[in-house]
């Protein structure tokens, strides 16, 4: 289903310059919505992301953390200024998988508001 939270997150891997030709697009695009609809459910990355998106995907798990990993990386390196700016909080380094998936989550939640 195609929502507005999902639009917001496609916009935005965009303006890193991350497309959907790149593996981990739609890994990420799935795991923030996943972010964005557990509302207040905590999701622990590796036991509860991971392996339902290596189910969805048809993967392993170390494959989908290797593909959120390298977006992570192409949006820190073609526009760490936007990550820092969508973060709302100074970043000393670039984030890890949970916490750039969590950026990306309140940033959604917070544009729908």
């Amino acid at each position: 289903m195609y929502t507005e939270e999902r639009k917001v997150v496609c916009d935005l891997l965009r303006k890193f310059g991350v497309t959907s030709r790149y593996r981990g697009y739609l890994i990420v695009v799935e795991a923030t919505m996943m972010y964005v609809e557990s509302q207040d459910e905590y999701l622990m990355i590796t036991k509860d992301v991971y392996p339902a998106l290596a189910k969805r995907f048809k993967g392993s798990t170390e494959t989908i953390e290797r593909n959120i990993r390298s977006v992570i990386a192409m949006c820190w390196n073609n526009n760490e200024k936007l990550l820092h700016t969508i973060a709302n909080y100074p970043l000393p380094k670039r984030p890890s998988n949970s916490e750039f998936l969590d950026i990306l989550a309140y940033y959604v939640s917070k544009a729908n508001h």
